[in-house]
């Protein structure tokens, strides 16, 4: 299967200085559990449901004040949009990460899951 089929668009990306409380918004809204942190027109990071749990509410600290950039990932590592399903996985698994970029000609297009990847029958 493609991963064109699978991945999350690109839209699902915020600025380095957004605040974790409407990153959470964007993400109750876009449903989704991942955000990619945008500086300068590069993908600098990465931020997930877990990582505001284990890095903000777990500690008890502020929604507003912390921001995307104070917890994301990094780096964001991005595969080519031809690279299989199972290959995906493996990249993932070898680099202990839960989502890759995809890309396309050069450009950024979406962003996949090991969940999704995981949830398929050929896996």
């Amino acid at each position: 299967m493609s991963l064109k089929t699978l991945m999350l668009s690109t839209e699902h990306e915020v600025a380095v200085s957004m605040s974790i409380r409407k990153a959470l918004i964007l993400m109750d809204s876009k449903n989704c559990n991942a955000l990619l942190i945008k500086q300068f027109d590069e993908y600098i990071g990465i931020i997930t449901r877990f990582d505001i749990q284990t890095k903000v509410i777990d500690f008890g600290l502020n929604l507003d004040s912390c921001t995307v950039g104070m917890i994301m990932s990094l780096p964001v590592l991005t595969i080519n949009e031809s690279v299989t399903s199972s290959q995906a996985l493996r990249i993932m698994k070898k680099c202990k990460i839960k989502y890759l970029v995809v890309e396309e000609d050069g450009f950024h297009i979406g962003l996949v899951s090991e969940s999704q990847l995981k949830s398929l029958p050929s896996i």
